[in-house]
């Protein structure tokens, strides 16, 4: 069922983008996904999480409410996050330093 759900989408977006043609041009199915993709790679400090709200207010998905908006929130789990800064030495260094520090 989840594969008829990415196809519907996939569907959507292209009859979006069809649209967009018919009614302002080539360029505007372009414009649409330079941006869409510009907004889908912004990304915050170290190992905060990103809301993505700029591509959610473009694709008019920050009006719908789906089931992952509030189930299974990580930032709702009763498991400690790790250090900002482990987060990012490992971003940095690739490799997990605060495991390979010896005490």
């Amino acid at each position: 069922p989840s594969s008829f759900v990415g196809l519907d989408l996939a569907k959507e977006e292209k009859l979006r983008l069809h649209k967009l043609q018919a009614n302002y041009g080539w360029w505007m199915p372009a414009r649409y996904s330079m941006e869409k993709n510009m907004y889908s790679n912004v990304r915050r400090l170290g190992g905060l999480p990103s809301s993505f709200v700029g591509l959610e207010t473009m694709t008019g998905d920050i009006n719908n409410l789906q089931w992952e908006d509030y189930m299974n929130d990580p930032n709702m789990s009763e498991r400690l996050q790790p250090p900002i800064h482990s987060i990012m030495e490992y971003q940095v260094m690739g490799e997990d330093v605060a495991s390979s520090r010896k005490f």
